[in-house]
């Protein structure tokens, strides 16, 4: 009896595992098993990632990264709101928690004697709710999406809160693009 209930897991974890999930109620929610610490507290997770054999993870040996797209609001004294969306990265397996996404560019020097090299946080702030086309522009800058070089294994959007917090629909078919 054990065998067969040993069997019927692994061919569970085999038909599930190249599965990508972007419109499922029981997705809707940020999974808790991914918050790792206090990186993420108050802020809102709209929409997250996760996929395996990307390039950036060559030095990583479980070959998978998870991406979470932000934001966070803050009321000055005021009363005015900023709102700051960002991207954080982990690579379960290599490090438990999350940090702020970032590429670097390598910049010539003015003098042509080498490049130095610039960090390009994900991070980007305003001061009223930003529109769709700032978004998306943004991330597709970044570089979010749910369908990187990479084979994607799990994906959603937090519908209701991206309404509640950014003042309009998401469109999931804006995230599907490389």
């Amino acid at each position: 009896m054990k065998f067969w209930s040993l069997i019927l897991i692994i061919l569970a974890l085999c038909v599930n595992s190249g599965h990508t999930n972007t419109d499922s109620s029981s997705a809707e929610i940020f999974p808790r098993s991914w918050d790792t610490g206090d990186v993420l507290k108050d802020k809102h997770v709209l929409a997250w990632v996760q996929y395996k054999g990307h390039i950036r993870t060559l030095w990583c040996l479980q070959g998978r990264i998870r991406n979470c797209f932000v934001v966070e609001i803050k009321h000055d004294s005021m009363g005015k709101s900023s709102y700051t969306l960002s991207q954080y990265i982990s690579y379960p397996g290599v490090w438990a928690g999350w940090a702020l996404n970032y590429d670097f560019k390598l910049v010539p020097r003015a003098e042509n004697s080498g490049s130095n090299i610039i960090f390009v946080d994900h991070i980007k702030s305003y001061h009223q709710p930003p529109d769709s086309s700032e978004v998306y522009s943004l991330l597709h800058a970044w570089g979010f999406t749910f369908n990187p070089d990479g084979q994607t294994t799990v994906s959603a959007v937090n519908s209701s809160l991206w309404k509640q917090v950014l003042g309009w629909e998401a469109d999931k078919t804006m995230l599907m693009k490389p």
